[in-house]
């Protein structure tokens, strides 16, 4: 009998047919993770941003105010599409970073590419006082819901709540109470 060296075409044809629909059933479960991963992280990111504001607020018995910002070059500025958080001791009271007169706490990614905000209800920032309150610049409190979506619209999107505090709560979509829809994205 002659030793076989290698494997025959059969053999390699039924390999890859368990290989292809292994991948097939893999693939979308590994997406889907990787989505899910995402929001998770760009909604911790807002959360953390929001507890440094507020607690350096107090610590420095000052206004700090969270905007989503670009840093681009040395100077970040807030921009509302920007992909990144700025978190700054607000000297000038107007929610705005002043390169010059302001003190900037902290600078973090937060959101990936395919990600949309909707938040009706909140300005395009948050600002705390020294007592660790959320205050608008014209001194109304700042409450409301933030929507983070992506790609998969609802199935992994976020709700991030900002009480009368200023304390955040985030919930996945399908747990929180009538949430807004997701935008569709183009």
């Amino acid at each position: 009998m002659k030793k076989q060296l290698g494997i025959s075409f059969i053999e390699l044809i039924f390999a890859l047919s368990v290989a292809g629909i292994l991948a097939s059933v893999g693939i979308p479960g590994f997406i889907g993770s990787m989505r899910n991963s995402d929001m998770s992280s760009s909604a911790n990111a807002l959360v953390g941003a929001v507890h440094a504001a507020r607690s350096e607020a107090v610590k420095s018995r000052s206004r700090v105010t969270v905007c989503r910002g670009t840093r681009t070059g040395t100077t970040p500025t807030c921009d509302s599409n920007g992909y990144d958080l700025l978190v700054f001791i607000n000297a000038g009271n107007d929610a705005s970073y002043d390169e010059d007169a302001d003190t900037l706490v902290r600078a973090t990614t937060w959101l990936k590419e395919n990600m949309t905000i909707t938040a009706p209800s909140l300005p395009d920032y948050v600002s705390f006082t020294s007592r660790g309150v959320t205050r608008a610049i014209n001194g109304d409190p700042i409450t409301g819901t933030l929507l983070l979506c992506g790609p998969s619209a609802e199935k992994h999107a976020r709700v991030i709540t900002l009480s009368p505090t200023g304390r955040p709560t985030v919930q996945h979509y399908r747990d929180a109470m009538n949430p807004a829809a997701c935008p569709a994205i183009t």
